[in-house]
């Protein structure tokens, strides 16, 4: 079958849709990908999930889907309303029939089939094989598990398989880039190696033109189930079945060498990892001697608090760790038993980041996640993680979010409950990076200010200070500042988005 697979993604690794196009074409089906990264909607409006794509490249794309049979689009919660005008457009214009897949498919597939012919829930590799087979015959996809349709107004609800335990099983992503197209402004053009080398230079991980980036996983899963997470809602979906699973490390290391031969010019290795770092000391000593002398790249990983062993770091940064990321969200308890992560607290938040920087040298800046604008957060909960944040050993970077409901996720259901969102589709379009205008965001976003003394800040943090500021009485003065606000965070990302496109 003549199969055309669709990302909408900025970032155009885009694993699962290259996956299973390696997936397709080693079943003998040809297979055209189309990255539609929207650079336009992020200089204009900030965020690339924010505008429709322009009617001139629905056109572009209608065009290059002419002649398939198949059609698939990967899709995470914000490109819901984006993915959704598009694919009425291919459907009316053309008739072939639309998979969705993806993050919000697999926590929102009734929601899902009102737009599309098929929805695909959970992992995706068997069942589109399975689909795509099914319909090269001419059959009715029948029970195919993990696949979603409606046939005269009944919509069957196939089981989900179990999740894939042989990983080695893959083929390595494709990058074959023969059929493949990408968005560049208002032009949909082949894409070519001189322009996965500029899509994949510089990196929020290795800033810097020199460095080119490539992207893989080791593992599937996490080994945590955070309230606020789609591994949330793959636990329920995969109830009794283990999550997180791992390539052998002699398969990542061959996918590694073949990027390496096919793409000299990488140079860097970015591992997405939920938790990289949580693996046996012998499993990661193994990879750590390969890794060094086979690869030898600096790389990036995230880790956990609970997974930062002295050994397990020692290990990594001799085989070329460069940039490490560390999960904080919250220290406080009440938070924590919100979020189900119980098993952090102040003081091995401390103890990691003491670990990192006694291990790491100084140019090697360590980043810390953390969550604002938790509305079952109060001010003193959100201090404490600030204060803990201030006695962390120097130099870091700290990457602050918006907590965001995503649905499908236990957190989602609480707040779609109780009302503190309204209406299920009202959270689609938040950005996580874009939290609100308040004292004590303020005072965390000035922890990166390196010219701003610490003293200083541990006096503007003095917890009666900070009370008075959150108070209702003062908090609505920083509710009317919001909005200019972040008309200057729009005009400084739509400055930073021109002058890389420029460059």
């Amino acid at each position: 079958m003549n199969i055309v697979l669709i990302s909408p993604y900025a970032d155009t690794t885009s694993m699962s849709i290259r996956l299973l196009s390696a997936c397709l074409k080693r079943a003998g089906h040809s297979v055209k990908q189309i990255f539609l990264r929207d650079l336009d909607s992020l200089i204009n409006h900030g965020m690339d999930f924010i505008a429709l794509y322009s009617d001139s490249v629905e056109e572009q794309v209608i065009d290059l889907c002419s002649g398939a049979d198949f059609i698939g689009i990967s899709l995470m919660t914000n490109y819901f309303f984006k993915i959704r005008h598009l694919t009425k457009n291919i459907r009316d214009r053309t008739g072939i029939p639309v998979v969705w897949g993806g993050a919000h498919p697999t926590v929102a597939p009734g929601e899902c089939l009102k737009e599309t012919d098929f929805v695909c829930v959970g992992e995706g590799e068997g069942a589109i094989l399975d689909l795509v087979d099914v319909l090269s015959r001419g059959d009715s996809p029948g029970e195919i598990k993990n696949i979603w349709y409606a046939t005269q107004g009944k919509i069957h609800r196939n089981p989900v398989r179990p999740p894939m335990y042989d990983l080695d099983s893959l083929p390595f992503p494709d990058y074959e880039l023969n059929d493949d197209y990408l968005l560049v402004h208002n032009d949909i053009v082949p894409f070519s190696e001189n322009l996965l080398m500029e899509m994949s230079r510089g990196h929020v991980n290795f800033t810097g033109e020199n460095n080119i980036v490539y992207e893989t996983i080791w593992t599937r899963g996490c080994p945590y189930h955070c309230t606020y997470c789609i591994n949330n809602a793959l636990l329920a979906l995969y109830d009794g079945h283990r999550t997180l699973r791992r390539r052998s490390v002699d398969h990542l290391m061959r996918e590694l060498a073949y990027i390496r031969q096919k793409f000299p010019w990488y140079n860097r290795i970015n591992f997405q990892d939920d938790s990289f770092m949580h693996v046996s000391i012998e499993e990661l000593r193994k990879f750590a001697f390969r890794y060094r002398d086979e690869i030898g790249f600096p790389f990036f990983c995230l880790c956990s608090v609970t997974s930062v062993e002295e050994e397990k770091l020692r290990l990594l940064f001799d085989s070329g760790l460069k940039r490490i990321q560390m999960g904080i969200q919250s220290v406080a308890e009440s938070t924590n038993v919100l979020y189900r992560r119980t098993f952090l607290n102040s003081s091995n938040v401390k103890k990691s980041a003491q670990l990192i920087r006694r291990i790491m040298p100084q140019d090697v800046i360590p980043t810390y996640d953390v969550i604002l604008d938790n509305p079952y957060e109060n001010t003193r909960s959100a201090l404490e993680t600030l204060e803990t944040i201030l006695q962390l050993p120097k130099p870091f970077f700290l990457q602050l979010f918006s907590l965001t409901f995503f649905p499908g996720t236990e957190l989602y259901e609480k707040a779609l409950a109780d009302g503190t969102i309204k209406g299920s589709q009202n959270n689609y379009m938040k950005e996580q990076l874009h939290f609100s205008f308040s004292y004590l965001n303020i005072l965390f976003t000035m922890v990166n200010r390196s010219w701003f003394p610490r003293w200083l800040l541990r006096l503007l943090s003095w917890a009666p200070l900070v009370l008075f500021m959150e108070s209702p009485h003062v908090h609505w003065l920083f509710s009317l500042l919001n909005r200019p606000y972040w008309f200057v965070r729009l005009k400084r990302s739509r400055k930073y988005f021109r002058y890389n496109m420029q460059n």
